[in-house]
């Protein structure tokens, strides 16, 4: 009598081994693994001022041209109607922690986010030498995009931004936007005042000016996304 007792559990040993698999696979999944984890990218686009016409990818005002003699960068150029701004709208994910920073020289240069779901970040600076703005944030739960700024003020002068990057979870960029053209180096400018208006206008210059080098790198964004 006792022989078929053993042989069932010899049997039953084996499927409770299956059952405990299934079950550690099951709690697996559900914690996702590290697959599932948040990769951090870099958000914005032509941050660095180099592809295209160099504006390409952002929203200016008619008084920011190419930094004088580069590559990259930006020169804005404030009137009193005018301060010369910038803004590009970028993919965030829901509650989550970006680091917004630039590399700007110049009187009052504004930089900052819009739209973050929380508190919104803004900074700015009045160095006459290159320096970098940086601070983090939070977007709210429902939040999927934010609109990245920079600008300067009214009659302050000229500005330069070289480099500008939001650094977070989300997708890598598309493989076509390192396809893109690469800007060429542009002519130095200078202030032309305006009759009666008080407002400035860049013109061109035939002699080529350095523009004062970046000291931010940009982020490390991981390969590009297919389209």
């Amino acid at each position: 009598m006792r022989t078929p007792n053993r042989r069932r559990d010899r049997r039953a040993l084996p499927a409770g081994l299956l059952a405990a698999a299934v079950a550690s696979a099951a709690l697996l999944f559900s914690w996702g693994g590290p697959a599932s984890a948040a990769t951090d990218v870099e958000a914005i686009r032509n941050g660095g001022f180099n592809i295209g016409n160099h504006l390409t990818f952002w929203s200016c005002g008619r008084m920011v041209l190419p930094a004088s003699g580069a590559s990259s960068g930006l020169q804005g150029y404030p009137g009193d109607v005018d301060y010369a701004g910038c803004s590009q709208e970028v993919p965030v994910e829901p509650s989550s922690t970006y680091t917004l920073t630039a590399n700007v020289q110049g009187p009052y240069v504004f930089v900052g986010a819009t739209g973050t779901g929380g508190p919104d970040p803004s900074l700015w600076s009045n160095l006459p030498q290159s320096n970098v703005l940086r601070t983090t944030f939070t977007t709210g739960p429902s939040t999927t995009s934010v609109t990245v700024w920079f600008h300067g003020w009214y009659l302050q002068g000229p500005y330069v931004i070289n480099h500008i990057s939001l650094f977070g979870p989300g997708k890598p960029q598309p493989c076509w936007i390192t396809l893109l053209p690469v800007a060429p180096t542009s002519p130095a400018a200078f202030f032309t005042p305006t009759p009666g208006g008080g407002s400035f206008s860049p013109t061109p210059d035939t002699t080529v000016s350095p523009s004062p080098g970046s000291s931010v790198s940009p982020s490390p964004s991981g390969p590009c996304l297919p389209s």
